[in-house]
């Protein structure tokens, strides 16, 4: 009867061993997709940021040049004017 209680209890320590193995795997695996995650999240919201700064110094260029012609057409008004 001892020796049918140990067998089990060997068993069952074997089990809990390969459990525990298994859940420490299984956390590894956890934070390696979850820094993967992150990493991504970074990358998509730098891409982001990179795109509405490329886009603000296009409008600001476009800005600019209106600006600029607006300039150009109110001095060629005023000279039309004096002439």
């Amino acid at each position: 009867m001892i020796g049918a209680v140990m067998v089990e209890l060997s068993k069952t320590e074997a089990m809990k061993s390969k459990l525990e193995g298994l859940c420490r795997e299984l956390r590894r695996q956890n934070q390696e997709i979850a820094e993967e995650e992150k990493r991504k999240r970074n990358d998509i919201t730098q891409q982001f940021n990179n795109t509405i700064r490329q886009m603000e110094s296009k409008l600001d260029q476009q800005n600019q040049s209106r600006n600029d012609k607006k300039k150009e057409y109110e001095t060629y008004a005023r000279a039309s004017e004096s002439g």
